[in-house]
């Protein structure tokens, strides 16, 4: 195998630390944008860790079996606002194909759409609302259709080249929500004159390859 050259290897090394710490901060921050905007998720995830955790350690992966709406709240995250909005690394088909009609020649390159995916409302009905009972096959979203795939969603790309570091993030997602769940409750913010303050959802940054929420306040309590 050819040897890489230095700025190679610094490219590659950049790559990944970029690819790991950038996205994995990005959604975590917009799980605290979920929590603020959308109190009653928080609420429930924190009845669930009361039950199976208790108030004298913090949870850990041994308790992740028994944290179903902790693994949800996962899901809901990566679904309900993706880092990548259009599907992360390009492909590109290697012989002419048809969808529905059109021609897609062959070495075109294919962006998925995957804030359309994770938005549809046959797969997720209400879309943006943040709600991780519909990964738990609550009645409430009984008339959603399946996702087509092995996967909840495809947040983390398909085929081939689908991100390597899914599990890594996943499991560093879990680990973040399920002990802030655990040690904190967060509220909207509330001005001087008692107005309460709603955070806006769709206030994200558009300026790179990834995105993430805007800077908005809220109240952290212990």
């Amino acid at each position: 195998m050819e040897e890489l050259s230095f700025r190679e290897f610094a490219w590659v090394t950049q790559a990944l630390f970029g690819a790991g710490s950038d996205t994995t901060a990005a959604t975590l921050n917009t799980f605290m944008l979920a929590i603020t905007a959308f109190p009653e998720a928080l609420k429930a995830a924190q009845e669930e860790l009361d039950t199976v955790v208790g108030p004298d350690r913090l949870p850990s992966f041994e308790d992740e079996e028994q944290l179903p709406y902790i693994r949800a709240m996962v899901k809901e995250t990566l679904r309900w606002r993706p880092v990548a909005v259009l599907g992360g690394t390009p492909h590109g088909n290697i012989a002419d194909d048809y969808y529905n009609g059109y021609l897609i020649p062959k070495g075109t390159t294919v962006l998925g759409n995957l804030w359309a995916i994770n938005h549809s409302p046959v797969y997720y009905p209400d879309p943006h609302t943040f709600e991780p009972r519909r990964f738990l096959q609550d009645p409430q979203f009984a008339d959603a259709k399946p996702f087509p795939a092995d996967k909840a969603s495809p947040s983390f790309g398909w085929g081939r080249r689908i991100c390597p570091g899914e599990h890594l993030a996943t499991n560093s997602v879990f680990s973040v929500i399920s002990r802030v769940c655990w040690a904190f409750s967060v509220k909207k913010y509330v001005d001087e004159n008692g107005i309460v303050e709603e955070p806006d959802t769709f206030s994200y940054t558009d300026g790179g390859f990834n995105t993430r929420p805007n800077p908005f306040r809220k109240y952290y309590l212990s």
